[in-house]
């Protein structure tokens, strides 16, 4: 993945997830289960307190966003976590479900690759399947989130995301 820099301020990152086994506190497969991972902001499953979790580091400091989940095996739900310069944000299925005040420019991003399923180290996989990952240098609108929670960014408005399958994915080359 050739991804651009990821400095200054205007950033989303989200993702359509689906658990290959039940998450809730204290349960799940492994400790954690990393959705997506780089050298300055990750999103993940922490077994330990049952939540989702963004992260985004942000002058030297990481305000760590969370939210509990209880989701079932084959269950597909959407993530997203945004920051705007002034205050970060983590919603899950167009919820919003935590949002930190945190000011400055996101850290310098050149280091590591952004990793899908696992940490930048490579360890802790993401058990299940990921679907249309995407990293943005611009906010998205709650309003546009919430679209993108609904309807699959590979197919028409209005079509929604069925349940169960991951959407098509098109490759433009």
């Amino acid at each position: 993945l050739n991804m651009t820099q990821v400095a200054g301020i205007g950033f989303t990152m989200e993702a359509w997830v689906n658990p290959g086994a039940d998450l809730a506190p204290g349960e799940g497969p492994i400790d954690h289960m990393h959705i997506m991972s780089k050298d300055s902001y990750r999103m993940a499953w922490n077994k330990h307190n049952g939540t989702i979790s963004a992260l985004i580091l942000i002058g030297g400091m990481a305000p760590e966003l969370s939210s509990p989940v209880h989701w079932k095996t084959g269950e597909w739900h959407h993530v997203a976590a945004t920051y705007d310069g002034t205050e970060a944000k983590l919603y899950i299925d167009s919820s919003l479900k935590n949002a930190k005040v945190a000011v400055g420019n996101i850290d310098d991003s050149t280091g590591d690759n952004l990793c899908i399923g696992v940490n930048y180290n490579g360890q802790w996989g993401w058990i299940g399947k990921i679907d249309e990952v995407r990293v943005l240098n611009r906010v998205l609108p709650a309003s546009e989130i919430a679209d993108d929670a609904k309807y699959s960014l590979t197919r028409d408005k209005g079509e929604s995301k069925p349940k169960g399958e991951p959407a098509q994915v098109i490759s433009k080359e």
